[in-house]
């Protein structure tokens, strides 16, 4: 297991790379079973790395790591269905298998054979189960702020799970009211503008809300009140998930010491089924881990997937200079 101390750089560099990239060259629009999916795909090198975002998010909440990473990968990024500006599927049809064949029918269509594939929170959950589902495409399995198999539980049994996990319990209620509803975007201005406003919006997610850039904040505030919002935790009331032990692929963890989504005890019921697993706990950090260290999680993804893949890391293989230090 892996330990790594508060840096510097939380939650990106100010002059992140981000900022330099026109977005609008590079995110594109395919339809999927006659609805809209939105996607970014960027960079060209190598196997392509696929991220899945979490609930209530979007992809521009991988802004950070996509502008990392894509200097020697290609990178997609998509808005899972009724998230940001992908369209939602109908109510009826909802459900935690039907998004895992809308992200194998997606990858499919981008001629995606092989991939490294990266999930966040609720984002986790959909990655293991394309994992499980398609193991000869997938590479290696990365889930950061993962695997949410606590908050799939409040949804099914949330009397027992707020009284094993009642700060959980307080957070997800929370989540539910702040990032579920549509908010007036005076609020959401205040957010990127008022560091007291940030710590209240952003303060469940995050250790250090108040740091985080005013810029960042509007791009992640994107997620707030999308139409799906409500629809994938009653779906997943019904969930029943694979068995871990069909992974064959090499899987990493990367988790903030903070993670108030994601109980420690989720992480070694986890490890204990799948003891060939990494783990990196990153000190400082909460729940949108790769929003306040991208450039550390970046580092541990190239690393990770260059031994799974590739032997021995080559020391070259780290960032390049302008942009890791």
């Amino acid at each position: 297991m892996g330990g790594w101390r508060i840096g510097e750089r939380y939650g990106g560099s100010v002059d992140g790379a981000w900022r330099t990239i026109t977005w609008s060259h590079y995110e594109h629009q395919i339809l999927i079973a006659g609805r809209e999916l939105n996607y970014v795909d960027i960079g060209w090198l190598g196997p392509p790395v696929v991220l899945l975002h979490g609930h209530g998010s979007t992809w521009q909440y991988w802004l950070d790591v996509i502008a990392l990473l894509c200097q020697r990968r290609r990178v997609i990024a998509l808005d899972l269905p009724g998230f940001g500006a992908s369209r939602a599927h109908p109510w009826r049809t909802v459900s935690m298998a039907g998004i895992v064949a809308t992200i194998a029918e997606f990858l499919d269509r981008l001629d995606v054979a092989k991939c490294d594939l990266v999930g966040h929170s609720m984002g986790s959950i959909f990655a293991l189960e394309v994992a499980v589902a398609d193991p000869n495409r997938i590479r290696t399995l990365t889930l950061a702020g993962g695997p949410a198999l606590s908050i799939v539980s409040m949804f099914q049994h949330p009397i027992r799970t707020a009284w094993q996990y009642p700060r959980l319990a307080l957070t997800v209620i929370g989540d539910m009211i702040t990032a579920g509803l549509p908010l007036p975007e005076f609020v959401l201005r205040g957010v990127s503008r008022y560091p007291w406003l940030r710590k209240i919006a952003f303060g469940a997610y995050v250790a250090r809300p108040e740091l985080l850039a005013p810029d960042l904040c509007t791009q992640l505030t994107k997620g707030v009140g999308a139409p799906a919002y409500f629809h994938v935790p009653v779906k997943a009331r019904r969930y029943q998930p694979a068995p871990l032990e069909l992974i064959r692929c090499p899987v990493m963890l990367v988790n903030g010491r903070d993670d108030n989504f994601v109980p420690p005890a989720d992480v070694e019921a986890f490890t204990a089924r799948l003891p060939d697993a990494r783990r990196h706990i990153i000190d400082g950090a909460g729940h949108l881990v790769t929003v306040e260290y991208p450039v550390i999680f970046a580092e541990l993804f190239i690393d990770f997937t260059c031994q799974s893949n590739c032997g021995p890391p080559d020391p070259a293989a780290s960032l390049p200079p302008a942009i890791g230090d």
